[in-house]
């Protein structure tokens, strides 16, 4: 600090100096001592001047960012951010008043980046006195948001206790979700939706039957949706897809309800999949015909999910020249699964119930889980709908352990109600779009 080594230097020569007197060598000590208090207090002011400083440019960057991907010009964003950084600036003090920002575009086109500058002059106090009168502040923070480059995945229950109140209300959430998360912005970037419902089985529809064994769909007809071969059980996406027309087709049982009547344990045609879709339209068209199945085949719902946005299987879907995509730092894969229940499933062979089948489903789902999380590629979000937390019944418990514990690789998991569900998917969407600071 100059200020404090000037004072040190006039102090040791007038020390030596033997014609001077004790009054006048512990006046000037006194002063200096309280030059060098004051200008630690002029530093304090600085220091919080410059925090403030930063906290309001860090704002603002991102404020300028955010207008230019919500179809602001970069002049008019570049005002809006000006604007926002001297409109949040502490009042009452003219100790602000120098200090303009001057924010800076990027080029880069997979992406909308700025940086902002921030430069003044911080008047002192003390300091004053020895003739410093000002000191120099900068500061710079950085935004930044990528061109999407998504491939996002709703693998959504639609099984019996879905029905009523919980159907309507996800609906409802699931458009809203679609319409929340970010379109792709130009030829450098994409968001493709796929929709995966399930209940008892996926059903992939007729665009897929190229997959059943003619052999077998001669005495089980095809419905959409097919079994598992012997290797083929443990749903990892890196397993490889059977030769075509190889897998069994599913023998589609139907379940007595006393409100719906009977009830198909592989869902209705409005329940098949969609995939790699980028028509808004097309997307909540298909989320607004939901039909309800029955059953809750969780774990392979959640294996058909990761299949959809593995590379590994972009040679077996229909029409899939591009997607799913190699995965890449620049790209993400995203998967939301929601259910409202623990895993029930009907067997293949008899139309009985199969504790031990359902037991063995959740530990292939707790396997599973663990194998996305390895996996690193999928940002997996869970949500448990309506599911109660304080459940008295130990099975429930334990599964909601397991979904809460499925989560993976920055993803979260959600336990709204039905009259949240919005707010939960509103959130997920968020959290998707969020910009952060450049490092």
């Amino acid at each position: 600090m100059k200020l404090v080594s000037d004072i040190y230097t006039k102090t040791d020569s007038f020390k030596n100096d033997e014609k001077g007197s004790i009054i006048p060598l512990t006046a000037f000590m006194l002063t200096a001592l309280m030059l060098s208090a004051g200008a630690a207090m002029d530093y304090s002011r600085f220091s919080n001047v410059r925090t403030n400083i930063q906290t309001v440019a860090d704002s603002a960057v991102l404020v300028a960012v955010h207008a230019v991907k919500n179809g602001e010009s970069e002049a008019d964003a570049k005002v809006i951010g000006q604007n926002y950084f001297l409109a949040n600036l502490p009042t009452g003090t003219s100790l602000y008043s120098s200090f303009t920002p001057n924010i800076i575009f990027g080029t880069d086109p997979r992406k909308i980046s700025a940086t902002i500058g921030v430069d003044g002059n911080l008047p002192t106090t003390f300091m004053a006195v020895a003739g410093i009168s000002t000191m120099s502040l900068s500061v710079s923070s950085g935004g930044v948001v990528t061109v999407p480059q998504d491939e996002i995945t709703l693998v959504l229950d639609v099984s019996y206790s879905m029905r009523n109140t919980r159907i309507n209300r996800l609906k409802v959430a699931a458009k809203q979700f679609i319409d929340a998360i970010e379109p792709f912005q130009d030829a450098s970037g994409y968001r493709v939706v796929n929709v995966v419902p399930y209940a008892n089985r996926v059903n992939f529809g007729s665009a897929y039957k190229r997959w059943a064994d003619a052999r077998l769909t001669r005495s089980i007809p095809y419905k959409g949706c097919f079994e598992f071969e012997r290797g083929f059980a443990s749903q990892k996406d890196n397993v490889s897809m059977p030769a075509p027309g190889r897998l069994a087709p599913y023998k589609q049982t139907m379940q007595n309800t006393r409100d719906l009547g009977p009830v198909p344990h592989c869902p209705p045609s409005g329940s098949s999949v969609l995939l790699f879709s980028s028509d808004d339209t097309k997307i909540k068209k298909k989320i607004d015909g939901l039909e309800l199945g029955f059953g809750t085949g969780t774990d392979t719902a959640l294996s058909w999910g990761w299949r959809t946005l593995s590379e590994k299987w972009r040679p077996s879907f229909n029409g899939a020249k591009v997607f799913p995509k190699n995965k890449t730092p620049q790209n993400r894969k995203i998967m939301v699964l929601l259910t409202d229940g623990r895993i029930f499933r009907k067997d293949f062979i008899s139309n009985s119930r199969k504790p031990m089948r359902n037991r063995d489903a959740e530990n292939d789902f707790v396997s599973l889980c663990n194998d996305i999380d390895a996996d690193g590629d999928v940002i997996l979000y869970t949500i448990g709908f309506d599911l109660d937390p304080n459940s008295e019944h130990p099975e429930q418990l334990q599964f909601l352990s397991a979904l809460s514990g499925c989560a993976a690789n920055g993803g979260s998991y959600y336990n709204p109600t039905t009259t949240n569900i919005g707010d939960t998917f509103r959130s997920i969407a968020e959290d998707i779009n969020s910009i952060r600071l450049s490092s």
